[in-house]
């Protein structure tokens, strides 16, 4: 419930439904991407961090009603 009230939530119910089923990991090997499908641009660490936002605790700005 709380995810909806949250600009951008800390974690969804989705993804605790998800992890509380146990699914962690692959059922089957997988077949390699097409090539045309592989990525081509890699991002560093530095452009990654850029993209974030600053990290801190969470508070009422984090909020819709608090916007």
């Amino acid at each position: 419930m709380f995810e909806l009230t949250m600009k951008v939530p800390s974690i969804a119910k989705a993804q605790v439904q998800i992890l509380s089923e146990g699914v962690v990991e692959r059922v089957t090997e997988c077949d390699p991407l097409p090539a045309d499908l592989l990525p081509v641009l890699r991002f560093t660490e530095a452009q990654i961090h850029g993209g974030l936002p600053e990290s801190g605790a969470f508070g009422v700005h984090d909020l819709r009603c608090g916007a």
